[in-house]
């Protein structure tokens, strides 16, 4: 399953593009990289589409625990390049991190410049392990360039506002949870049911007689 997203006419490339980036008040950089890592994962991945769509790139991102790896697949000018987005706090991505995208890249026989972005760093394992090979690392300061030469600031602050109101999706399938009622009353259930069982339940708080 796949969530796509069509491409917007621009010929800016993710490696080549030019900075769209003017006189503008921007944020210091620690709090855009900070407003990103209050997003959630899936989230995260929302704006990281985005973020190449504008970069004139058309997207597709991939669906949960069957992505194999691989979070986002970017297409433009018949070249297709393999994204991964991870979220991270404090840690750095990892050498074990950045052999199991590899591996997904081997699977997918991919050829050409890979992403794998981060909103901390890589560990130096992380950096040498993908030396000489087709990946290309961006870390928060990197994120940060691609930011400013993809969106204005305008641009940019709608995108984060539109990616933090959208609907959370099922942790297995990634598709839309909705709220359905059963036997035991409401819960939230996928809505690729039934070919996705995910649910879990709402808890309701019962205000007490005697708190009235």
């Amino acid at each position: 399953m796949f969530l796509i997203f069509q491409n917007k006419e621009q010929s800016t490339s993710a490696t080549h593009s030019e900075s769209n980036e003017q006189q503008e008040n921007w944020l210091p950089d620690q709090i855009i990289i900070q407003k990103l890592k209050d997003l959630k994962p899936s989230q995260f991945e929302d704006f990281i589409s985005d973020l190449f769509i504008n970069l004139g790139y058309r997207t597709e991102i991939t669906a949960g625990f069957h992505d194999m790896g691989i979070d986002i697949v970017a297409e433009k000018d018949g070249i297709t390049n393999y994204i991964q987005c991870k979220k991270l706090i404090y840690k750095d991505v990892s050498v074990s991190q950045m052999r199991d995208f590899l591996g997904s890249l081997v699977h997918r026989e991919a050829n050409n410049i890979n992403y794998y972005i981060t909103t901390t760093n890589f560990s130096h394992g992380a950096q040498a392990f993908a030396f000489n090979k087709q990946i290309e690392l961006i870390n928060q300061f990197k994120l940060i360039s691609y930011i400013k030469k993809a969106f204005s600031i305008a641009d940019f602050n709608r995108t984060l506002k539109h990616v933090e109101e959208e609907s959370e999706r099922c942790p297995n399938c990634n598709a839309d949870l909705v709220t359905r009622n059963g036997r035991f009353g409401p819960f939230i259930g996928c809505s690729r049911y039934p070919r996705c069982h995910y649910k879990k339940k709402i808890y309701i708080k019962h205000e007490s007689a005697y708190s009235r």
